[in-house]
């Protein structure tokens, strides 16, 4: 709309260059939320700071990311969900489009607590695709209805060892904390 009225007042559009570092900056902006936003989404300033089981496990991280959910439910009623998680298992609770979409060897999660996958423990094997993709994660650290820590270092692309030296070390840290009497963001 504006570059129409400037039109018909006889006025110049902007010359390329001006359009592509608009463009590019605006394109940086949004890069650099969408870093933010994928590295703290739900988490408060607070629980950003916080020290959390398994940090120690990656001594010297390259990037830390912290997502948070208030529950309304309680630590004993969510655990049971968190144990059962995994490839093979009761999957990972993504929604189911985006499972068909980006991952399309996943099944549905389930929506019920299942019994038979309450048994983890430290040692355990979590996959996290199809057998056949090597794709999996160690159960390292493990409290009941306190933390859940998964250690990978197996989440890279086929072949990108070999040829390009590459290597991935990440924990993914489930933590149950207590919400304060009133909500609980600081």
């Amino acid at each position: 709309m504006l570059h129409g009225m400037n039109s018909r007042r006889g006025g110049r559009r902007p010359a390329l260059g001006s359009r592509l570092a608009l463009s590019g900056g605006a394109g940086v902006v949004c890069w650099a939320g969408l870093q933010w936003l994928g590295r703290s989404y739900g988490s408060t300033r607070h629980e950003r700071r916080l020290s959390l089981a398994g940090d120690s496990i990656c001594v010297d991280p390259h990037f830390r990311t912290d997502h948070a959910a208030t529950i309304a439910a309680s630590a004993d009623e969510i655990w049971p969900w968190l144990v059962q998680m995994g490839w093979g298992r009761a999957q990972w609770y993504t929604a189911r489009w985006v499972d068909r979409l980006l991952f399309p060897a996943n099944g549905p999660s389930a929506d019920r607590v299942v019994p038979e996958l309450q048994d983890l423990k430290v040692g355990d094997r979590v996959l996290d695709g199809p057998p056949e993709a090597h794709c999996s994660f160690v159960v390292e650290l493990l409290e009941p209805n306190c933390h859940l820590v998964l250690h990978s270092q197996e989440h890279l692309p086929p072949g990108w060892a070999e040829r390009f030296g590459a290597w991935i070390d990440f924990t993914w840290a489930f933590v149950l904390d207590s919400v304060p009497a009133g909500g609980g963001d600081s």
